[in-house]
């Protein structure tokens, strides 16, 4: 059985704007990004978390997640703010390690994947033509890389290559759990943007030394760049 949603009513003309601010921010991602080469990744990510629970606040609603399971509650308020958290944190520690075009373009890759994860969560198996897609698209990631391969210049930008892949995979659960979840998602995004953003802070304060507070163009960066991982959440939930 598929999942009912509760209702809510989103313009259509917001949802295709919605889009397009998605693509545009998430396509200069890795150049606002360098823009904040002074910011370390976890503090970023916090950063960049709050920014967009801020921007989403408009899509604030009640769901009924109590009478979910407590399965389902753990998913929701736990499971996909860990999944925001390792797909943002993971894309920006990868493009620190690797070269930023090529990471980007393996995180991109997620569409592939959360189709795949669909097509086996409801049916059990793959379709050809979806397996092919997916074939397809991982080969031209691997041309991309192909050459950096012959030369031997690889160095450390394996990690990053690596941590953009592993974005990838968290972006399709995320993806894949915002559809299989009993009820709507979308109205809770601000929240479960907060819940990530209070998760990275902590791992913030644990792992990396403090910085000051970011001014001028580097501020500006940063929370242009939380946008568009939030726009993402909203498509991802919806």
């Amino acid at each position: 059985m598929h999942p009912i949603h509760s209702p809510v009513v989103i313009s259509p003309k917001f949802s295709v704007c919605s889009a397009l601010v998605a693509v545009t921010l998430w396509s200069i991602a890795p150049l606002l990004a360098e823009l904040a080469p002074d910011t370390a990744p976890l503090q970023l990510t916090a950063r960049t978390l709050l920014a967009g629970a801020l921007a989403t606040l408009p899509l604030s609603r009640r769901a009924a997640t109590r009478t979910c399971s407590l399965g389902w509650r753990l998913s929701v308020w736990l499971g996909i703010p860990l999944l925001i958290v390792g797909a943002v944190s993971s894309y920006f520690i990868g493009m620190r390690l690797a070269p930023a075009a090529e990471a980007a373009l393996i995180t991109y890759t997620w569409p592939v994947l959360f189709v795949l994860l669909s097509q086996w969560s409801r049916w059990c198996r793959l379709r050809w033509a979806s397996v092919a897609g997916a074939l397809i698209a991982f080969s031209g990631a691997a041309l991309l890389l192909l050459p950096q391969a012959l030369n031997g210049s690889f160095g450390g930008a394996v990690s990053g290559y690596g941590l953009a892949l592993l974005a990838a995979f968290c972006w399709a659960l995320y993806s894949w759990l915002g559809q299989a979840a009993p009820v709507s998602l979308t109205p809770l995004l601000p929240r479960l943007l907060l819940v990530a953003c209070a998760i990275t802070c902590a791992a913030s304060l644990l792992l990396e030394s403090s910085a000051p507070l970011p001014r001028g163009e580097a501020a500006a960066s940063r929370y242009r760049v939380g946008i568009g991982p939030i726009w993402h959440c909203y498509g991802g939930l919806g």
